[in-house]
Order: C-alpha cells, then sequence, then structure tokens
C-alpha cells in the first residue's frame, strides 16, 4: 500500500513540475502569465486516463 501511495505522489509532483514549465514556457514567449492545475490531478484523485489540466 505504502508503494502505491508514494507512486501516486511521485506522479502527481511529476504532473505538478511539467505545469510549471509549461507556465515557465509560456512565460517566456509571452510575458507575465499565471497559470493554474485544475482537474483530477490538482485534487489528487487521477487515474491512468487523466489529462493534466491547465488553465
Amino acid at each position: 500500500m505504502e508503494k502505491v501511495v508514494r507512486e501516486r505522489a511521485e506522479l502527481r509532483e511529476k504532473a505538478i513540475r511539467e505545469a510549471l514549465e509549461f507556465s515557465q514556457c509560456a512565460s517566456r514567449r509571452l510575458g507575465r502569465v499565471a497559470a493554474i492545475l485544475f482537474g483530477s490531478y490538482a485534487r489528487g484523485d487521477f487515474n491512468e486516463w487523466s489529462d493534466i489540466d491547465v488553465l
């Protein structure tokens, strides 16, 4: 059980890092931006079919 929890936490952290990288790339191209991670990854109830929702 601990392994599953740890793996899910790592997947969520990876998604957050990718959202941050996305916002940094957008900022370099567009100037100051705000990005919000929302949906299942933000809530922590994602599954293997979930995508990363960024606004």
